[in-house]
């Protein structure tokens, strides 16, 4: 009896361990996973809280404006909508990418709105570079700190002139960028896109939909 008994006990012990050790790795996978779960969903709220602006959006789009036109020459604002902005919140930097479809229309002038409190010109694409490439970059900044526009209120950027066949023109301006006198970064909403946006656009979305910033 005592050696049966011996016996039998040695046998759990040798059949019990590689379940004790199967039941160890489940445990640590489970707090691991836990883990991670909790830095990713701090990880959110940090670029929620510290990335992005006071302000849930901003909207670029180009407007027709005929009052602006030249001649035979098209007349679109860079207008600039701001979705839960205040008078507090001030603009530092603005860089407007607009992409056009340069087989159907040229760029023939850009003119910056002197009122815009952006007077820092820090790039203008030039008409040839911007016709060769089918898209204008702009960018500005405020002449000094804190001395930039509001957010508040709609802006104008500028304007910009096009001829030729603007009767189905169609502008993207997803890789623009706006940031306030923080240093954080004022999301892009539902702007116009055409086929100019591409992945990048595309991934960009994905991630502002995934931080819960449509």
């Amino acid at each position: 009896m005592g050696i049966g008994t011996t016996q039998i006990m040695k046998s759990g012990s040798q059949t019990g361990g590689p379940y004790k050790k199967t039941a160890m790795k489940i445990k640590f996978s489970t707090f691991l996973f836990f883990l991670l779960t909790v830095i990713g969903i701090g990880t959110m709220f940090f670029l929620r809280s510290y990335v992005y602006a006071d302000s849930s959006g901003v909207t670029i789009s180009l407007e027709a404006n005929p009052s602006g036109n030249k001649g035979s020459a098209k007349a679109y604002d860079i207008v600039l909508n701001f979705t839960g902005g205040s008078s507090s919140e001030k603009l530092d930097y603005t860089k407007a990418v607009v992409s056009f479809n340069a087989n159907d229309m040229k760029m023939t002038e850009i003119a910056l709105s002197p009122s815009n409190k952006l007077g820092r010109v820090l790039f203008q694409e030039n008409s040839e570079d911007a016709n060769s490439k089918g898209k204008i970059t702009v960018e500005v900044g405020a002449l000094t700190p804190g001395g930039g526009p509001t957010t508040d209120k709609q802006l104008v950027l500028g304007t910009v002139q096009f001829e030729g066949n603007t009767s189905n023109a169609s502008f993207d301006t997803s890789l623009s960028q706006v940031v306030n006198n923080s240093s954080k970064v004022i999301p892009l909403t539902s702007t116009p896109v055409n086929s100019g946006g591409g992945f990048f656009s595309s991934f960009i979305s994905f991630i502002r939909r995934f931080l819960g910033l449509k």
